[in-house]
């Protein structure tokens, strides 16, 4: 009888130590969560407010975006990877 109680006191001792380690890996999950969902908000709080694009040289033509600072193609309304809105006024 008293090994029975002690495989079960062992048996509820490990349950109870996984239970604490998942507990812990729910809690960083969420907060790994929770920074992202902060950048997106970040993020899409600065997409709405259009920036001019960024010419790297007058020669090629290459423009990025001011967000991401991924190529885009002239006139387009927004960058294709993050979602930027693009002022191109005046600068044509």
């Amino acid at each position: 009888m008293e090994l029975l109680g002690l495989i079960l006191f062992i048996a509820v001792s490990v349950l109870i130590i996984c239970f604490i380690l998942v507990i812990t890996k729910i809690s960083e999950m969420i907060k790994e969560i929770r920074r992202a969902v902060d950048k997106l908000v970040i993020h899409a709080n600065q997409s709405n407010s259009p920036q001019k694009p960024i010419r790297k040289t007058k020669v090629c033509g290459d423009i990025q975006c001011p967000a991401c600072g991924r190529l885009i193609f002239h006139h387009d309304p927004f960058c294709s990877h993050c979602g930027q809105k693009l002022d191109w006024g005046e600068d044509e």
